[in-house]
């Protein structure tokens, strides 16, 4: 009996994974610029009437990032067996022998009709603009239909009077509001458990869900990661259940993707893998951090390149002499290598000559880091001590 029903989650879960890909959360009906109204689940009646009509048109795809805006597209197209074209501003600017291509290309020789430019929000920069041009130019004379990739909600008003002249009427806009809880915890419970699915009609299944107590643990991940990130979570859970091989779904399947997803976890990972070097300079930049107010309510708590310097020597010199360096460019490189890998951040370089007065501060939870100085981090007794000492 109980194999049977770890067979029955299992195939559930397969099947809900399946259609997870398909999830649309968040996504509303928007206004276009000239009065009509189009949904995101519709783009389908775009493709259709350019079918139909084979009449060129441009349509503008407007959302954050990782919105589903291109993954939407490519299913409807390739639903008619439709080939897209995919052309990146940036790229497209710096081979003006593509520009020249497309410009000559006419109804007859081209192989693509439908084309999705990406980071279209580049085009307001005034050089970008013939390209905006061409494209909007050759939807008409050839017949193509041109979405436009954007991010930018006030992209028309950026443009030149001429390229504003030619911005597409069409937009459909995926509308990433910030949910509340509630909404939150039902898109969760609807990745999981798909509408009109098997999973809906298991009750093992339904179980296995209840088992999970997603009440208990969503919000501290509704706090960090928008559907995105909720997406990823349903897919790494129900991916571990539909290969679970022999081993029942249990709570700690949850345990294992939020431990994989949630930020300080996979900071923590990266911080574990460095040099001891990068990790003391880590340390020193923490301690130092720890113990400064910030100089507003809405800045964290900040140090700079030489004063973490400084720290670094006071541990060298007074309580672990191998971690000993001559120049304080060996350090500066290994904060650097810190901001790079997203362990710290920075402020911007413009207006500082010298990099020794550079703000920097971490990007990790502090009591993460807290206790990963006598958990995690396999220290030297003597630096161990060090930073779990308060500042002088």
């Amino acid at each position: 009996m109980e194999i049977l029903r770890k067979a029955e989650i299992q195939q559930c879960a397969s099947e809900a994974l399946e259609k997870l890909d398909d999830f649309m959360a968040g996504a509303e009906e928007n206004e276009s610029l000239e009065g009509k109204f189009v949904f995101p689940e519709k783009i389908d009646d775009l493709v259709v009437d350019f079918l139909s009509s084979q009449k060129g048109q441009c349509c503008l795809l407007e959302g954050e990032p990782n919105c589903g805006r291109e993954t939407i597209l490519m299913k409807v197209l390739k639903k008619y067996s439709i080939d897209l074209r995919v052309i990146n501003v940036g790229y497209a600017a710096a081979d003006p022998l593509l520009q020249e291509s497309l410009a000559r290309e006419n109804e007859q020789d081209g192989e693509y009709s439908v084309f999705l430019i990406r980071d279209a929000d580049e085009l307001i920069s005034g050089h970008q603009q013939e390209f905006l041009y061409t494209m909007t130019d050759k939807a008409t004379s050839c017949s193509w239909l041109v979405f436009f990739s954007i991010s930018r909600q006030n992209f028309a008003q950026n443009l030149e009077k001429r390229g504003n002249s030619r911005i597409p009427r069409i937009r459909v806009t995926f509308d990433q509001q910030t949910p509340t809880f509630d909404e939150y915890c039902t898109a969760f419970r609807q990745m999981i458990i798909p509408k009109s699915s098997e999973a809906e009609k298991s009750t093992n299944f339904q179980g296995f869900y209840q088992e999970m107590r997603s009440d208990t643990w969503l919000r501290d991940f509704y706090e960090l990661y928008n559907f995105d990130g909720l997406k990823k979570l349903a897919a790494m859970i129900l991916m571990e259940v539909a290969m679970g091989g022999d081993q029942i779904p249990t709570q700690k399947t949850v345990e294992n993707a939020l431990c994989s997803l949630m930020p300080s976890n996979r900071k923590l990972s990266i911080l574990q893998d460095q040099t001891l070097r990068s990790q003391c300079v880590f340390l020193c930049c923490h301690r130092l951090c720890r113990n400064r107010r910030a100089e507003s309510e809405f800045l964290t708590p900040r140090t700079t390149f030489r004063t973490v310097f400084l720290e670094y020597k006071k541990l060298a010199n007074l309580h672990y002499a191998p971690l000993n360096v001559n120049n304080d460019v060996f350090v500066f490189r290994e904060i650097e290598h810190l901001i790079e890998i997203g362990l710290l951040k920075c402020e911007k370089m413009a207006n500082f000559s010298n990099i020794s007065f550079r703000k920097i501060w971490l990007d990790m939870d502090a009591l993460t880091v807290e206790k990963s100085i006598s958990d995690v981090l396999k220290l030297p007794t003597t630096v161990r001590d060090f930073f779990a000492t308060i500042l002088d």
